[in-house]
């Protein structure tokens, strides 16, 4: 089922949506989480992205398995050499990526819900608690701007194994087809 959708190879189809999902979701959660002027109409896309680019991911790569291991399954294989090298390559990235997306997700989720909590547990909902004791441990300035931090380092990060990801995969395919 994973390995072709209308005779095409499903992973390159997929890897399109992870592609354009998961900058989506990264500029997404960095704009929610360094502006908070942004917050309010960035609310119901940053929940959005969050669930679908890590799914979108995780999807790609189990399609990307399905069809390393078709390619190997051919007689003789399709795939060999130097170039097991670089789909082992890919798929560790891709990996890496599921991974890293889905904490993304995460963590976008939770920034979202801890700062409209924040927001509504504060008279006039504009502003965070500032008090030593206001509020509870998820809703404190120092956890809120903890998981900010968490989620800009997993931004940066996911933006790094999109690219890694990609160039491993297009070098793989194109290296050997295109010359100069």
């Amino acid at each position: 089922m994973l390995e072709q959708i209308m005779g095409l190879p499903t992973h390159v189809l997929l890897v399109h949506t992870a592609v354009v999902l998961v900058p989506l979701l990264a500029a997404a959660a960095a704009c929610y989480a360094v502006f908070p002027v942004l917050r309010p109409p960035l609310r119901w896309l940053s929940m959005a992205l969050a669930v679908v680019a890590p799914l979108s991911v995780l999807l790609t790569k189990l399609a990307g398995d399905a069809f390393f291991r078709a390619m190997q399954n051919f007689e003789p294989p399709r795939i060999g050499g130097d170039m097991i090298a670089q789909a082992q390559e890919h798929q560790l990235n891709g990996s890496i990526l599921a991974w890293v997306s889905a904490g993304l997700g995460i963590a976008t989720l939770l920034l979202v819900y801890v700062t409209d909590q924040a927001r509504r547990d504060v008279p006039g909902g504009s502003a965070l608690p500032s008090g030593a004791g206001t509020g509870t441990l998820i809703q404190s300035r120092g956890f809120i701007t903890a998981l900010t931090v968490v989620t800009l380092v997993l931004v940066v990060v996911s933006l790094v194994y999109v690219y890694l990801t990609g160039d491993s995969g297009a070098r793989m395919v194109w290296e050997g087809t295109l010359r100069d």
